[in-house]
């Protein structure tokens, strides 16, 4: 019979373990999850005004223009929204009502006249 041997590649001791964690990781936080993120002080809901809407976005940003154009007397609608920063409507209608709404407390009004709906930031 012969000896045979595996190769070094395929012994149980290879440095790569694909990921897991070795034996000599057990005083360390692998294979344990790490604690949810937690919002930063400044941002914790606090609503903010029309006036610091535009502040709160980067100048130049498809949110910045969608700002913008909410903040006219007439506001705007998903189309021209949609034109603005080449969204699909589905996308602005969520940008108004999570990002917003939800994340920055702004206050959006939807108003239809003639048949139009059209959003706005009121003054």
């Amino acid at each position: 019979m012969q000896n045979k041997t595996k190769p070094s590649s395929l012994s149980k001791k290879a440095s790569n373990t694909g990921g897991r964690c070795r034996q000599s990781d057990a005083s360390s936080n692998c294979g344990k999850r790490s604690a949810p993120r937690r919002r930063d002080e400044s941002s914790s809901g606090r609503a903010i005004r029309r006036d610091e809407a535009s502040q709160a976005f980067r100048p130049g940003t498809k949110a910045a223009a969608i700002i913008d154009r909410l903040k006219t007397p007439d506001g705007a609608t998903v189309g021209e929204l949609m034109e603005a920063t080449g969204w699909q409507a589905h996308s602005v209608r969520g940008f108004l009502s999570a990002t917003l709404k939800q994340k920055h407390g702004l206050t959006i009004v939807s108003e239809k006249r003639d048949g139009i709906r059209r959003y706005r930031i009121p003054a």
